[in-house]
């Protein structure tokens, strides 16, 4: 008797319950960037990470050099994290520039959609600001 096999393709096929972690996973990260932007999102991962993986004597020393400035022999440093914050500003004035400029060309055929219908249903000449 032939045993059957699995097509290739159902092999390398990831199982659904971990794509829908990375799914879940993803979304999470997706949400925080638009709450948080990526200013925070990198705050947020910093926190994290001195949190749970770093030793009393890291957290002590990451506070004294990165936040209280204490021991900074070089520029380096201040020259790094001020580069990190510039990008991260950039970035998120980049993707929320787009956001607003989107939400302004919907409100833009929104009032002009209003527009037209309140210019149908009036017997009048409807008078805006820009019209005089």
């Amino acid at each position: 008797m032939a045993s059957k096999r699995k097509p290739k393709s159902a092999e390398q096929a990831p199982p659904p319950g971990k794509m829908a972690n990375a799914t879940a996973w993803g979304n999470l990260v997706a949400n925080l960037v638009d709450r948080v932007g990526w200013p925070g999102l990198l705050v947020l991962f910093i926190g994290f990470v001195l949190m749970f993986w770093s030793s009393q004597e890291q957290k002590h020393a990451f506070i004294d050099i990165y936040i209280l400035g204490r021991g900074i022999l070089q520029v380096w440093p201040l020259v790094l994290l001020s580069a990190i914050f510039a990008a991260t500003v950039a970035g998120q004035f980049h993707v929320y520039g787009k956001k607003i400029a989107l939400l302004q060309g919907e409100l833009d055929r929104v009032s002009d959609e209003k527009s037209k219908l309140q210019q149908e249903l009036t017997t009048t000449k409807l008078r805006h600001g820009g019209d005089d």
